[in-house]
């Protein structure tokens, strides 16, 4: 018996270019739907330690690195935002 039927979030792989040496884009999207099995994840004892403190008290997840690219299919600015990494 499965816990959960099927994935919750799915990701996608999208060939970049015909050249085999161009790696593929991958986006997993582990958290796309955060709510398993009727739990909310993010609300979880155990990811308290990945949340920071705000101005007012609140602890919440912050992203930090470059933010994406609004146009996610546009391969060009996809590989300038992998760069900065």
């Amino acid at each position: 018996m499965e816990k959960i039927l099927g994935p919750v979030s799915a990701g996608s792989l999208r060939l970049a270019s015909t050249d085999v040496k161009v790696n593929p884009i991958i986006q997993f999207n582990y958290f796309n739907s955060p709510v398993v099995s009727g739990c909310d994840v993010r609300r979880t004892k155990s990811m308290d330690d990945f949340k920071f403190q705000g101005w007012f008290g609140n602890k919440d997840f912050r992203f930090i690195g470059p933010a994406l690219p609004v146009d996610q299919s546009d391969f060009d600015q996809m590989q300038t935002s992998a760069a900065a990494l």
